[in-house]
């Protein structure tokens, strides 16, 4: 009796789990409509968004020609005007063109992010490696900044050479462990060619320009707090509304390009710390002579 009734329940949930192609034809109808209704929304939304670009941009097409035309009329203040108008012009001419044509949701970013942070730190779990994260920076432009992952404490920092592998197998165990490319790293060149000089090469520039980058640019945080202190060699960084959730995740975006631009504009290694609170993370390195003397 127990057998049979094990495999009549079996018979159900098989029959429960019924594909697509096995719907009735009625249910094979509503779920057609609502994969068509579902991509129609997404097809306006995307238009929504990119009909906002082009209004901004006649609004700008229009506001140059209306001062092109006043410096025609009102010559007493025709350099003004049409300096405006060039601008007005130019304006619209960037902004139509610079239109995204494809825009992906925050949650889409935060779900491929989340599945990446995943996997690291079970790789490290399985490897048996501690919590520390270092990013190295090295002299081989390929390599670039390293987010280094020690094997034991104490460790040593590998030689730039052994960082351009993945598992890092020194002949000393105290540098040995992984070495990824972290998430900074690839955000940094879009970072650095969106500067207005270079980048700078003191802690609190530093932090000044990738709280703008992170803010303005790239638009994954409401609000960045940076807390420096320069003669210990520690900046804390809390945000607001961070669009890939806690600091305190592997490699989170936001800790990532900030230890990256530190790395490479200090020319050191910065380590990232977790500060026990929700959305805080603080970064440390070896300050220089003259930072602590500021």
């Amino acid at each position: 009796m127990s057998t049979d009734r094990h495999a009549t329940e079996h018979q159900q949930t098989t029959e429960e789990s019924t594909p697509d192609d096995e719907l009735s034809p009625e249910l094979a109808a509503q779920l057609e409509t609502l994969r068509a209704e579902n991509e129609r929304l997404r097809s306006s939304y995307a238009r929504a968004r990119q009909s906002q670009y082009r209004q901004t941009a006649i609004g700008f097409a229009a506001v140059g020609l209306v001062a092109t035309i006043g410096a025609l009329v009102f010559p007493s203040t025709r350099t003004i005007l049409l300096a405006l108008g060039g601008t007005g012009v130019f304006a619209a001419v960037l902004t139509w063109f610079v239109t995204p044509e494809r825009f992906v949701s925050a949650s889409v970013g935060d779900a491929v992010y989340e599945a990446l942070a995943r996997n690291h730190e079970r790789l490290c779990r399985e490897l048996g490696l501690t919590d520390r994260r270092i990013y190295v920076p090295t002299t081989d432009p390929a390599t670039g900044v390293r987010l280094f992952v020690p094997q034991q404490t104490p460790f040593e920092i590998p030689d730039a050479d052994d960082l351009s592998a993945l598992f890092v197998t020194t002949g000393e165990a105290t540098t040995r462990g992984v070495a990824l490319r972290p998430t900074g790293e690839t955000l940094f060149g879009e970072f650095e060619s969106a500067l207005s000089g270079s980048l700078a090469d003191t802690p609190g520039e530093v932090a000044t320009q990738v709280r703008e980058a992170v803010v303005e640019q790239f638009e994954i945080a409401d609000a960045v707090e940076l807390d420096l202190d320069r003669a210990d060699g520690r900046l804390t960084v809390s945000t607001t509304a961070s669009v890939y959730g806690d600091l305190g995740r592997f490699d989170h975006p936001i800790v990532s390009i900030t230890a990256v631009a530190l790395a490479r504009g200090l020319d050191r290694p910065v380590r990232a710390e977790l500060a026990g609170e929700e959305n805080v993370a603080t970064l440390r390195w070896e300050p220089a002579e003259t930072e602590s003397d500021e």
